[in-house]
């Protein structure tokens, strides 16, 4: 949800509603206050997020203002462990998102917005709950989502079931401000049928490697490169055999006496 907050100086106070598809905006005019607009959502339906949407906010870096990850539902905290969105990027294994699932659905969706993002065209993803290999086994994971972005195309892909890092192209580069993945199917776990997810993040630093000059060479290559001598050229023959004689018989040896 985005809170956007515009000081304005008006004489009177009045509030007005209105609605654009799933996107509600309440725009609140107070004299000598602000103007406070609330929109649900940034994908093409307006209206991705609603009342239940459960968001962590990593703040700003080096390639956003802000990247947040909302969940369409989680699994409860306990007394030692969290399950919210915040696990899909502490880069830490001993966490994870984690919501309730079934073996046929219905399936929890993540969505990725970014605040004045960086080009990127791919997602890294650390499947399941990678705290230890026997968790990992125990809970479900994402087989194959459809992942869709706010200015282009959807598709589906499927993750590997091991806990290494994996790279998902995403259907087109660009700066994208929402990144949705929908879980479709999933790995079932040998004893809970909760889905968990350890890492997902926009790849920024794979973008800008693609736009990186090569580095320069180093001077032991320059160095190596001056000294290399160009290939010896193969001598003339000056008429002699190049192989030597190997014994053939000459075209005297070969005449015919007459009879």
């Amino acid at each position: 949800m985005l809170i956007n907050f515009m000081p304005v100086r008006r004489a009177n106070i009045f509030i007005k509603t209105f609605n654009i598809g799933k996107c509600s905006r309440i725009v609140a005019i107070m004299k000598v206050s602000f103007v406070v607009a609330i929109c649900c959502g940034v994908l093409s339906e307006c209206g991705s997020a609603d009342a239940a949407d459960n968001c962590w906010s990593m703040g700003a870096g080096q390639f956003a203002n802000d990247i947040a990850f909302c969940v369409s539902a989680e699994v409860p905290a306990s007394a030692r462990n969290a399950y919210g969105p915040k696990g899909l990027a502490d880069s830490n294994p001993q966490t994870a998102w984690c919501a309730p699932s079934g073996l046929h659905g219905p399936f929890p969706w993540i969505e990725i917005r970014i605040d004045d993002g960086a080009e990127f065209r791919r997602v890294l993803v650390q499947n399941g709950y990678g705290k230890s290999p026997e968790v990992y086994r125990q809970n479900s994971r994402p087989r194959t989502l459809e992942i869709s972005v706010d200015n282009g195309p959807a598709a589906r892909v499927t993750l590997p079931d091991y806990h290494d890092m994996a790279a998902v192209e995403l259907p087109s580069a660009g700066k994208h401000r929402a990144v949705r993945l929908s879980i479709l199917d999933v790995y079932p776990g040998e004893k809970y049928t909760d889905v968990c997810l350890d890492y997902v993040m926009p790849d920024f630093e794979y973008e800008e490697s693609l736009s990186r000059p090569p580095p320069p060479a180093s001077k032991e290559d320059e160095r190596a490169k001056d000294n290399a001598k160009p290939p010896t050229p193969p001598k003339p023959l000056d008429g002699k055999v190049p192989f030597g004689d190997l014994g053939l018989p000459s075209d005297k040896d070969l005449e015919l006496e007459p009879r």
